[in-house]
């Protein structure tokens, strides 16, 4: 359990600092996603585009 956890953090530690690219300043434009599996293995990487669901990861990093 501890280790899903800290996985999930790091999932999204990682999400946060590697994956907001914007434009300019405050514009999220794409979300970059890795898993780490329970032997902390990097998986594929997931890059997310659509508008909506920039939009709702927006509205959540803003009640962060």
């Amino acid at each position: 359990m501890i280790k899903k956890i800290i996985n999930f953090t790091s999932l999204f530690v990682f999400m946060v600092l590697v994956g907001c690219i914007g434009e300019e300043k405050g514009q999220l434009s794409r979300v970059d996603v890795q898993k780490i599996d329970t032997e902390e293995n990097y998986e594929d990487v997931v890059m997310i585009t659509d508008s909506e669901s920039i939009e709702l990861l927006r509205q959540a990093f803003e009640q962060i």
